[in-house]
């Protein structure tokens, strides 16, 4: 019979990480770079959408932000994920699976 590892996790400590300055920082950074390869990957054909996509923080207690299109470019999701008559075109998920990785080996 395999032995295990038993792993008990302080919820109230990860919620205090959360608001340190340094995973802040870094969350922050993160978030920008990755609107910012989003940009770059997002089809330029779609009226100001790429250029729309940007970086803000979301609710500071959860150590979230947000990143995407403004509102005035909501279309941009069916650029993401395609509909009935238009091919996806990924570049939000693309370039948030990139920043993840680095995010998970920090």
């Amino acid at each position: 019979m395999a032995r295990g590892v038993r792993v008990k996790v302080n919820i109230r400590e990860v919620e205090k990480l959360k608001q340190h300055p340094k995973v802040q920082r870094r969350i922050e950074h993160d978030a920008k770079a990755a609107a910012q390869v989003a940009q770059r990957l997002a089809p330029k054909d779609s009226a100001g959408g790429a250029e729309s996509i940007h970086a803000e923080p979301g609710d500071r207690r959860q150590g979230s932000w947000y990143v995407g299109a403004d509102r005035a470019h909501y279309y941009m999701v069916y650029q993401e994920l395609g509909t009935s008559t238009i091919p996806p075109h990924p570049h939000l998920r693309p370039a948030l699976d990139h920043f993840q990785s680095f995010v998970r080996d920090w």
